[in-house]
């Protein structure tokens, strides 16, 4: 198992599983920690490991773009929702309300975060990632799938996410490159 960052503040433990043979795609378990909090489940196998690492890959290549003024001054709920709407449609009653709505979805999908980022994550609410200042990372996650429900926020610093991030990225890259047989034809 490999360990990036600290628990505490942000982390992430990924492995592949030990029967992978050259060449094969990453199959493996994944957890990610913020402010000593856990998401995803480290014990389902056999998940593929390359839309979290596509996902830890664009936040870091657009950083700065997941600062946005005008949504800093949100309370946590309202910019939960304002985003969730935006991304994946507002619920009402257990159905899809048509709403003409001016916001594009393609300048919210940076701000998606573990959502659809693997089997690992399948039992983890919805999260969204938001650069609250120079050196704070907000994570928005809601308590349950209602209206009601009341909105976690987890922080943690610009400078341990994107270092974690990176050590993440450049063991994913070094351990495909190996599964894949790359490495050998060097």
């Amino acid at each position: 198992m490999m360990k990036f960052g600290k628990f505490e503040e942000f982390a992430i433990e990924a492995m592949v599983e030990d029967y992978l043979e050259v060449p094969s795609a990453m199959w493996g378990r994944m957890r990610v920690w913020v402010d000593g909090q856990s998401f995803g489940d480290i014990d389902d196998p056999n998940c593929s490991l390359y839309c979290a690492y596509s996902g830890f890959k664009d936040t870091v290549e657009n950083f700065n773009k997941l600062a946005d003024e005008k949504l800093n001054s949100l309370s946590c709920e309202e910019l939960y929702h304002k985003v969730d709407e935006v991304l994946y449609g507002k619920w009402v009653d257990d159905e899809l309300v048509d709403e003409d709505t001016t916001e594009s979805p393609e300048d919210y999908l940076l701000h998606n975060f573990l959502t659809n980022w693997g089997e690992m994550f399948d039992q983890t609410n919805k999260c969204f990632i938001f650069k609250a200042s120079e050196d704070k990372l907000r994570i928005l996650q809601a308590s349950d799938y209602t209206d009601e429900a009341h909105v976690n926020e987890y922080c943690c610093s610009s400078m341990m996410y994107l270092k974690t991030v990176k050590e993440f990225l450049q063991w994913y890259e070094n351990t495909e490159a190996k599964l894949s047989g790359k490495d050998l034809l060097v």
